[in-house]
């Protein structure tokens, strides 16, 4: 008896109804297999239902298909439940979390190397072709490394990847920092391109603020007619360095290079003018600002992602005191925490404590802090290690309030072990990453690129990319096996 379901609706129903048929089974087999109800499964053909992720986890394991139809699938299926804009956004969030430690550059080693004089240019000089145009370019910025004061303001793209991913080894090469004011456009549009552009723009900041060399300063604006702050309409883009002024076209084909003065003050005065529109969207910092941009927002803060769990609520002010290090402003940051976190006893203040903030963190995090004694997302790593015993009663601590805090999946979601991404309750969203060899804070207040990282950071769970509860306190319980075997 053959059985009926109404023609598929969307791409989803249409591409999973298509697998099914070729799959041989009937609704009924598939019901009888998986123990998922005949209606659902019609529904779900049709297009009528979108089901919930365990019902494709439990169905889609059956049919024989390969991982890229899998995969396919599950975009569809993604698209289907959440829409287009929203998968989107979730995956580029993803893309920039799980991609940003591939572009840290901790030395200058295996890059490019700056030696020889560049070519001067005199007068008013135009060069032709992509990599003619960028090869000038080139030149202009290792004439401007190897100055003692090192500045660079520019209003390149940076889809011209040919110039950003040179630019980024012969700043890594350089012997002193280098200072490079970047001018960006943000879309402020209701349609998804916006959050798109948006999100390219950050994930590009964020990389090029890893380089230890460079002391990045990306400023944005908001451009509703692209033309608003072009050069001039053919050459829209451009340079400026200590010595040069360059205008770039569209396609990146043609420039103008100059050190004529009546020139080079036009172009000054136009980078003053998108200046006095900008704001700064990344800042190097050291500990001593990063800590108090924290203190200032901590009560504003809602949710996180982080590499360890957030554990500063079960320090005690004697293990503060005892273990901070000797760094600036050490006494006026132990006065602070003082008042701000603690009562008189050196308890933690109950106000601190029942503070709703939901913490996001790995197992690996989890784990390296059980190993170290080190607080990873502490800014500048204000405190030596734990000891042993210390650790054990911060994990205790952990475990009472675990309903604060979820671990993720590191097969969903691999978090940098520098990165920290905190949304506050006045919908900013911070971004800090705490490396080695630079540390850096990004405050976002664009509303869609905000609602993009809250979207994303409260609905982990949806996406299957957390571990339960019962999973978190036996993974607590297992490193504090393994500190009581220390001791």
């Amino acid at each position: 008896m053959s059985e009926k379901t109404s023609a598929p609706t969307t791409e989803f129903s249409k591409k999973l109804t298509k697998y099914i048929n070729e799959s041989g089974y009937t609704v009924s087999k598939l019901s009888q297999i998986t123990e998922l109800g005949r209606t659902s499964i019609q529904h779900t053909m049709s297009g009528k239902l979108i089901p919930a992720r365990g019902f494709m986890d439990t169905l889609c394991p059956i049919l024989p298909i390969t991982p890229a139809q899998m995969e396919e699938l599950m975009e569809l299926y993604q698209i289907e439940k959440v829409g287009a804009r929203t998968y989107h956004n979730r995956f580029l969030i993803k893309k920039i979390i799980e991609g940003l430690s591939h572009y840290r550059i901790k030395s200058a080693e295996a890059v490019v190397t700056i030696s020889g004089e560049a070519p001067h240019y005199h007068g008013f000089n135009v060069v032709s072709g992509v990599i003619n145009v960028n090869n000038a370019l080139r030149n202009i910025i290792i004439h401007e490394v190897k100055k003692e004061d090192s500045c660079i303001s520019t209003s390149i793209p940076y889809d011209n990847n040919l110039f950003y991913d040179m630019a980024v080894q012969l700043f890594a090469a350089s012997e002193k920092p280098v200072i490079l004011n970047h001018f960006m456009r943000v879309f402020k549009r209701e349609d998804s391109s916006a959050d798109t552009a948006n999100l390219h723009n950050l994930d590009n900041a964020l990389k090029l603020s890893l380089n230890p060399k460079l002391i990045y300063r990306p400023m944005y604006h908001y451009a509703y007619k692209e033309s608003l702050d072009d050069f001039l309409p053919a050459f829209p883009y451009g340079m400026i360095t200590s010595d040069y002024a360059v205008i770039i076209s569209a396609d990146y084909r043609n420039a103008v290079i100059s050190d004529d003065k009546a020139f080079y003050s036009l172009i000054s005065e136009h980078v003053k003018e998108i200046n006095k529109h900008s704001m700064l969207m990344i800042e190097a910092v050291t500990e001593g600002p990063m800590f108090n941009i924290f203190l200032q927002s901590a009560s504003m803060f809602h949710a996180s992602i982080e590499y360890q769990p957030c554990l500063t609520a079960f320090l005690t002010e004697d293990m503060i005191k005892k273990h901070i290090k000797d760094i600036p402003d050490k006494t006026a940051i132990l006065e602070t925490i003082s008042t701000m976190f603690f009562s008189e006893d050196g308890e933690a203040a109950d106000s601190n404590r029942s503070q709703v903030y939901t913490v996001n963190f790995t197992k690996e995090g989890l784990e390296n802090f059980t190993e170290t004694g080190r607080m990873r997302n502490l800014p500048g790593e204000l405190l030596n290690e734990l000891t042993v015993q210390e650790r054990i009663q911060v994990l205790e601590q952990l475990k009472e309030n675990i309903d604060l805090f979820t671990m993720l999946d590191s097969t969903r979601i691999n978090v940098p072990e520098f990165m920290q991404i905190i949304s506050l309750s006045n919908r900013s969203i911070i971004i800090s990453c705490l490396l080695d060899e630079k540390r850096f804070c990004c405050l976002l207040n664009e509303s869609g690129l905000c609602s993009a990282f809250e979207d994303f950071i409260s609905n982990l769970e949806d996406e299957n990319a957390v571990f339960d509860k019962e999973y978190t306190i036996a993974a607590i319980d297992e490193c504090i096996e393994r500190l009581r075997k220390m001791k």
